[in-house]
Formats: structure tokens, C-alpha cells, sequence
């Protein structure tokens, strides 16, 4: 089994006490060279070169991914982090946030994953079935860790799914738009403000 990747780059610290680990974790399709993870990370390094970047190379399974995902967590557990998690990125990202209290912000996030990736072409070992069974949830621990963006017209996912199981959460909610989340780069300083709050 291929083993998880981690792109880093780490800046010259601006504000040392601040610096944010920041884990960006794409969707199903996605990888480090995504949209989304491009732009935030362009993002980071012209404003924010305190910030260390980590993003992984997610794989198809969901326990080969919490594994890896799991043992980044425990390394910077004592650590100031902060996600943004796309799609199944987003379901990856409140799983983490849920065992260590990280702060996340989720762009069009998946809710039910196991119900999700039935109706998709992906195959499933028993394990990975069994794993994403016992991470059903019906509410958050604390729901002012999360900040969900969501687009109306999300071609892959109902966003009426997410606003609902978010729906104590900050959530912004935009008419139209797609399963990429146009404009995403008009939210990126928000969202450094958002994750460093936890830094501060």
C-alpha cells in the first residue's frame, strides 16, 4: 500500500508565537495540486510565511488515511493547528477536530460518507465500511471549532445535508456555485483569521 505523502513548506516566522500548522485535506478526486490547495497555499506564502503547510496525498481508504492522519495529529497535537478540508477532505477534517480540538474550516463538506461513496465507483475493503460506520455522528463536540462554506447548486452533494448537520456552526451558505466552490480565493484571509484564532 502506497504511503501517505506530506508536502511541506515552512517560511521564515513573523510572528513565532502565532505560526499555524495548517493541514489542507482535498476530496475524494482531489490532491496536493488541486484548486483549492493552490490557491490557499499561494495565499500563505505571500501573507502568511509564519504558517507551515502540510498537505497530504489522500488515498481511496478510509483507515489507510486515518492512520497517517492520526499519527500527523499526534505530532502536533501540543501544536497550534488549523485544517481546511474539501469534500470527503471536510468529513476527514471534523473527524480530527472531534479527537484533538482542532479548528477547521470545511469547503462543501461530505456528511455522510459511507452512504456517499455506495453511490460512487470506489471500492471499499469490509474495514474501511466498518471504520466509517463507527464514525457516524448525529452532533458536535463544539461546534464553534467549525466555520462550513457551502454552494447551493453542488452538483455531487445535497448542501442542505451539511447545513443541516452544521447547523450550529458558522456556516455561510452562497446561491449557485459548484462542488469546487467558486471564488474560494475571496475567503482565504477569513479563513487564516478564523485558524489562528486558536494560535492566539
Amino acid at each position: 500500500m502506497a504511503a501517505l505523502l506530506f508536502v511541506e513548506s515552512v517560511c521564515v516566522a513573523l510572528k513565532p508565537a502565532l505560526a499555524l500548522h495548517l493541514l489542507y485535506l482535498h476530496g475524494l478526486h482531489g490532491s496536493p495540486q488541486s484548486e483549492k490547495a493552490l490557491m490557499m497555499q499561494r495565499y500563505l506564502q505571500q501573507h502568511h510565511a509564519d504558517c507551515h503547510w502540510y498537505c497530504p496525498s489522500l488515498m481511496v481508504s478510509p483507515t489507510a488515511n486515518a492512520q497517517h492522519l492520526t499519527k500527523w495529529a499526534q505530532q502536533h497535537r501540543h501544536q497550534n493547528v488549523g485544517i481546511v478540508g474539501s469534500s470527503m477532505g471536510g468529513f476527514y477534517a471534523t473527524w480530527l477536530s472531534e479527537h484533538y480540538g482542532f479548528r477547521s474550516v470545511l469547503v462543501n463538506p461530505v456528511v455522510a460518507p459511507l452512504s456517499k461513496l455506495s453511490q460512487v465507483d470506489v471500492e471499499l475493503t469490509l474495514a474501511d465500511q466498518q471504520w466509517l460506520a463507527l464514525q457516524t455522528s448525529t452532533s458536535l463536540k463544539r461546534p464553534e471549532n467549525y466555520w462550513v462554506l457551502l454552494q447551493t447548486a453542488d452538483e455531487v452533494l445535497d448542501y442542505r445535508e451539511a447545513a443541516d448537520f452544521y447547523r450550529q456552526c458558522r456556516l455561510n451558505v452562497e446561491p449557485g456555485g459548484d462542488h469546487r466552490f467558486i471564488g474560494f480565493e475571496r475567503y482565504c484571509a477569513q479563513i487564516m483569521a478564523f485558524l489562528a484564532a486558536c494560535a492566539s
